[in-house]
C-alpha cells in the first residue's frame, strides 16, 4: 500500500505491536494538510485517527503528527 502526503518527512516511526505511528514534518503547513486529508483514511480495515504530537526534544523544530488505531498492526 502506498500513501502519498506532500512534504518533507525527516522521521517516521511505527513501533512494533503498539498500533500507532509517528510522522515528523519539516513544515507545519504540510502536517496540517496531512491531518486534513488523511483523517479517517482506511488502513487494514480500520480508519486512522490523526492528532498533533509533542516534540521528543521539547523544542518546536519539526511539527509532529501521531496516528493510532486499535486494529492496525
Amino acid at each position: 500500500m502506498n500513501i502519498c502526503v506532500n512534504g518533507l518527512l525527516p522521521q517516521v516511526k511505527v513501533p512494533v505491536g503498539k498500533h500507532c505511528g509517528f510522522v515528523q514534518f519539516v513544515r507545519k503547513a504540510d502536517a496540517e494538510r496531512a491531518i486534513e486529508k488523511m483523517q479517517g483514511f482506511p488502513i487494514g480495515g480500520s480508519r486512522i485517527r490523526l492528532s498533533w504530537g509533542r516534540s521528543q526534544c521539547g523544542c518546536k523544530c519539526f511539527p509532529s503528527v501521531g496516528s493510532s488505531s486499535n486494529d492496525l498492526m
